[in-house]
């Protein structure tokens, strides 16, 4: 809610309190390349099974008006939430929270952060933090799915929404986001084999299913692919999709996981009951 009434009262989308003149000033100066700045943020994994390949988000800063925000895809924060999520039924959405405060929490996990800033033009800008805040302002309204409806998935969904009249050209993309699901897992779960057993069987009726490159992409591939891409006009001009990079803060927390953990057996344990129950299920429909 809060970088909505600040959209509305410094990014030309409402005029609650803004004189017609400061109006025509702020779209004045939105046209300027550098009055919105927009990032892709990766974060490293976690030690978790919700964060085991990491997170992505989109930053979005504008100096002048002393905005600066993260927007991340989350499942709800509720008590159920691990359990939703094992079980398939978890909700969604995109969330805003000051990027000092969301880069805090990561640094203080030990989870690396880092940004690529994005060479979108500026109405394409302006459209995207609108698409964001109207995300903003439905909720938790989509069914989280790890495979398909994830962060980095969601990132990559609303950016090519804002891409007016232009269009992302990707360039050599990983040979493993052509194949199925359970190749792709092998591949990025190198630093534990755990959480390749664990989502492996989470995804027991999936795992030979190929997908789309944009819904399996972890945020590293992501920046990876990104960082070779080039965006597109209707008249076949081209610009680097991205233009600059740093490191926020280092990975701190170990990567690998070679022993199975309580935590993860117990999640392991869960995951195998439903998904048998899930066979039993379709297999009696089936027979019906």
């Amino acid at each position: 809610m809060l970088t909505r009434l600040l959209l509305l009262l410094t990014l030309w989308i409402g005029s609650l309190t803004v004189s017609a003149q400061d109006a025509d000033s702020i779209n004045q100066a939105a046209q300027h390349p550098e009055f919105i700045h927009v990032y892709l943020v990766t974060i490293g994994p976690g030690n978790d099974a919700v964060s085991a390949y990491g997170h992505a988000a989109i930053r979005l800063q504008c100096e002048s008006k002393q905005l600066d925000f993260c927007f991340s895809f989350n499942m709800s924060d509720t008590s159920l939430a691990p359990l939703k999520f094992v079980a398939g039924t978890a909700k969604a959405g995109f969330q805003a929270v000051p990027t000092d405060r969301f880069v805090e929490q990561y640094r203080e996990e030990g989870r690396a952060v880092s940004e690529y800033q994005l060479n979108l033009l500026p109405l394409e800008e302006q459209q995207l933090w609108r698409l964001l805040d109207e995300e903003i302002m439905k909720g938790a309204y989509w069914k989280y799915d790890f495979i398909t409806v994830n962060c980095t998935s969601m990132c990559v969904w609303i950016i090519q929404r804002a891409l007016t009249g232009e269009r992302l050209v990707c360039r050599n993309m990983p040979p493993a986001l052509s194949r199925p699901y359970k190749e792709l897992l092998h591949e990025i779960s190198a630093h534990s084999p755990w959480m390749e057993l664990f989502f492996n069987i989470r995804l027991f009726s999936r795992r030979n299913d190929i997908g789309t490159p944009d819904a399996k992409m972890v945020p590293d591939v992501l920046a990876a692919v990104w960082s070779d891409s080039q965006i597109e006009d209707s008249a076949g001009n081209q610009r680097p999709m991205i233009v600059g990079s740093r490191t926020i803060c280092q990975q701190a927390v170990a990567m690998t996981s070679p022993l199975v953990t309580p935590r993860m057996a117990a999640w392991m344990v869960v995951v195998v009951v439903l998904a048998a129950g899930g066979m039993l299920w379709r297999k009696r429909k089936r027979n019906v």
